[in-house]
């Protein structure tokens, strides 16, 4: 039972650390799958004020395109840009999308 625990809070508290790290305020906060999937509302700062910004962390080995197209969907219909954190890799096809530019206001990074 603690070794659970444990994994639950580590994922998120890397999520937290990289919140704090790179000066992100969180809004709002949901659990979609406990230990695995969180959904944020979150504001960052730029050069020209805060910019809001929908978060979906997801802890999982390898992402698909499928991952983060359903986090952009929910992404756009909150009129936000996306960030899309994984403990992850993005598979091949994910990573061809991303860096062909196919989505506009994604960023992803590895936690």
């Amino acid at each position: 039972r603690l070794k659970e625990s444990d994994d639950t809070e580590q994922f998120l508290e890397k999520i937290r650390a990289f919140f704090e790290k790179n000066k992100i305020e969180v809004t709002d906060q949901k659990v979609i799958k406990k230990k695995k999937e969180y959904d944020f509302i979150i504001s960052i700062p730029s050069s020209v004020g805060k910019s809001r910004y929908y978060a979906k962390a997801k802890d999982k080995k390898r992402c698909s395109d499928g991952d983060w197209s359903t986090a952009y969907v929910k992404a756009q219909s909150k009129k936000y840009p996306l960030l899309f954190l994984t403990t992850g890799e993005l598979t091949k096809k994910a990573q061809t999308m991303m860096d062909e530019g196919e989505f506009d206001n994604i960023t992803v990074r590895k936690v």
